[in-house]
């Protein structure tokens, strides 16, 4: 999977702010869900985040899986950041 920006900023979010839902990510930045998830499902399919098995109330009352980086993920935005010369 190539890294797009949405991608990274999902990665770097989660490495940051810890484990979250999708709603959580999108609530915190005024975002449209429907514009993200597509990014998020993508990036479970890759293996770079995983459910917990914990699930949190969304914002509008909905039970959602709480995503937290898997060590693919990891490596893959550490291989991101590493600086260039």
């Amino acid at each position: 999977m190539t890294l797009d920006d949405k991608a990274i900023e999902i990665l770097k979010a989660i490495d940051r702010a810890g484990d979250l839902t999708v709603d959580e990510f999108v609530s915190s930045r005024g975002l449209y869900v429907n514009s993200w998830a597509p990014t998020f499902t993508k990036l479970r399919q890759n293996g770079l985040i995983t459910r917990t098995g914990e699930k949190r109330r969304t914002s509008h009352g909905a039970e959602a899986f709480v995503l937290t980086l898997t060590q693919a993920g990891r490596e893959a935005l550490a291989e991101w950041t590493v600086p260039t010369r």
